[in-house]
């Protein structure tokens, strides 16, 4: 299931079946990067000067790379992974 888990999701969301969304989450919450490419999110590089605070032109954007998870669906798991991560440094600690 966990390389079909971004998958899964859009094919949840677009045919309005929630039951699978729990589990194709916690599938990604287990792997690195939430098995993205964060390079995609964070595309903000300008062909004309490639600072790192380069403003992305129309073009950039454009041309970028699609992230495969939506940006409220990558927010999600970050959120769920620091919930966690809390909960688990609490069962640790005590």
């Amino acid at each position: 299931m966990r390389e079909h888990a971004v998958e899964t999701i859009h094919l949840a969301q677009h045919c309005d079946v929630p039951e699978v969304l729990k589990c194709a989450y916690y599938e990604l919450l287990r792997t690195p990067s939430f098995g993205q490419d964060l390079a995609v999110y964070v595309h903000a590089e300008s062909s004309r000067d490639h600072s790192p605070l380069a403003i992305a032109t129309e073009e950039d954007e454009k041309n970028a790379p699609r992230p495969r998870l939506a940006a409220s669906d990558f927010v999600r798991l970050v959120r769920a992974k620091d919930a966690l991560q809390k909960e688990w440094m609490g069962v640790v600690c005590a």
